[in-house]
């Protein structure tokens, strides 16, 4: 995001009075409002974003939990890790609430692991 807006400063600069530059400017604060409040996680797509996340991660904590072949496979606890990472980072950069989202994905793991043993 900050490469957005340090190109909004060169073209402020390129092109000082621009009308189109004093609409940018306008959304900028939207923008930066938008991103302070975290209002992203309550749009629609984000929210679907979050649930095809949180699925990811309890599917693959579920697989290095239960998978016992996985002990013999490294290569593929790595990329069961590297799922649940890349995951986790997107959901604390969206989530309004991180901290509950992790209980969710807990209770939704404890679930699963009752549910197939």
């Amino acid at each position: 995001m900050s490469d957005l807006f340090a190109n909004i400063a060169t073209l402020k600069r390129l092109y000082p009075g621009d009308e189109n530059i004093r609409e940018i400017e306008q959304h900028e604060g939207e923008v930066l409002r938008i991103l302070a409040e975290r209002a992203y996680a309550e749009h629609p797509e984000t929210q679907r974003l979050i649930d095809i996340c949180r699925r990811a991660v309890v599917a693959a904590r579920l697989r290095l939990a239960t998978d016992h072949q996985l002990l013999e496979r490294p290569e593929k606890q790595r990329e069961l890790w590297a799922v649940i990472d890349a995951r986790m980072w997107f959901l604390q950069a969206v989530c309004r609430d991180y901290e509950s989202e992790l209980a969710q994905i807990e209770e939704l793991l404890k679930s699963e692991i009752a549910r197939v043993t």
